[in-house]
């Protein structure tokens, strides 16, 4: 690896500046955007106060108002029912930018959720918002009492506790590292939805690449310590993406069962899975054929390699090839602890965690859209 990069600094340091020049730009894109957001939210507030028919309709919402009740303004009170719809539309400009635009996250407009709560815990104002166009309002509050419910009950639950926040530290930490989010920021938005057939041509190309460097490239050259370092890579980046899933994204949505998962199409989503674990096989196939000389009869070929990793994972073990350097012990031991991690501990408990249904929904992400 350092004779490669010796031979190629040149390259290197252009491929590296470069790579720093376009996450400068995105980076930058990426602040001006938040900046935006920033503006309208706060011009939004602002309208809370300033406007004085919006004022008075927060006094009625909050039973504040000295002359007259919420029962009597929708007892048919033209002109205060006025004032109510410039408040509903206030709010209903969120909604929209936060449920099917994707522009604002339900971060970003907690601090609107004390009035939508309001609306939304008064039987006349959802039944007025829901035949007067303004259901949105009634969708986000929804969807924010949910994500503090979501919230406290993990509190309490995590409070005394050291490993789980370290651990979704870790895996938020090492999200960015991973190319599949990268990708996912780089052509949507943040809390876009992201068509299902990207996570798939994502899977299957990580798949493709380390299954043809495996039988075309060969073990003594240079391009095969990339590959080794590939399929390093592509190991961490499945178990963080798994756990994402668990750990994090299930935690966005609760019903009275606990916390669950959405998933768009559950029999594709079930593939994907198959196929990572196909993944997993192929990529320590590299790793043993790498060190394959550690081996007490030696590992040559893709073919022998692939069917030691197959041995190794099901346990089977005829005997025929068995580690027989520190190195090659060290390989086992770690493919037998990864599927453990990911196949007996995590992976059923994702599952678990699946509605029977299927439902529209990102398969990495939290954001509910049409299907196609």
């Amino acid at each position: 690896m350092c004779q490669f990069i010796q031979n190629n600094l040149k390259e290197v340091i252009a491929f590296l500046i470069a790579g720093f020049g376009i996450w400068k730009y995105f980076n930058a894109r990426k602040n001006e955007l938040v900046w935006k957001r920033t503006e309208f939210l706060f011009e939004q507030a602002r309208l809370l106060d300033s406007d004085p028919d919006i004022f008075e309709a927060i006094k009625i919402l909050e039973d504040r108002h000295r002359s007259i009740s919420l029962e009597e303004v929708f007892e048919g009170n033209k002109d205060y029912l006025q004032k109510f719809d410039k408040l509903f539309n206030l709010l209903d400009r969120i909604a929209y930018a936060t449920i099917y635009q994707k522009t604002l996250s339900i971060d970003e407009v907690v601090n609107f959720g004390w009035y939508l709560k309001k609306i939304k815990n008064k039987p006349l104002l959802v039944d007025y918002c829901n035949n007067n166009g303004f259901s949105d309002i009634n969708k986000l509050a929804e969807k924010i009492m949910i994500k503090e419910d979501s919230s406290q009950s993990e509190k309490k639950a995590v409070e005394k506790s050291v490993v789980v926040p370290a651990l979704k530290w870790m895996i938020k930490l090492f999200s960015y590292l991973s190319l599949y989010e990268r990708l996912r920021r780089l052509f949507w938005k943040h809390h876009e939805l992201v068509p299902f057939w990207f996570a798939e041509v994502y899977i299957l190309g990580w798949l493709v690449l380390v299954v043809a460097g495996l039988i075309l490239v060969s073990p003594s050259s240079a391009l095969f310590i990339v590959l080794v370092g590939l399929s390093i890579y592509r190991l961490g980046d499945i178990l963080v993406g798994v756990g994402r899933i668990f750990f994090i994204e299930r935690e966005h949505r609760k019903d009275e069962m606990g916390h669950y998962l959405l998933i768009r199409h559950v029999g594709r989503w079930s593939i994907c899975n198959l196929i990572n674990v196909f993944e997993i096989m192929v990529c320590f196939a590299v790793l043993f054929l790498y060190l394959g000389g550690g081996f007490e009869k030696e590992i040559k070929d893709a073919l022998t390699a692939f069917y030691q990793s197959i041995l190794t994972i099901t346990t089977l073990g005829y005997g025929e090839i068995y580690p027989d350097s520190q190195e090659s012990k060290i390989l086992v031991i770690c493919q037998l602890f990864y599927f453990l991690v990911y196949l007996l501990l995590i992976l059923p408990r994702v599952f678990a965690s699946i509605r029977a249904k299927e439902v529209t929904t990102e398969i990495f992400g939290e954001t509910d859209a049409p299907d196609e």
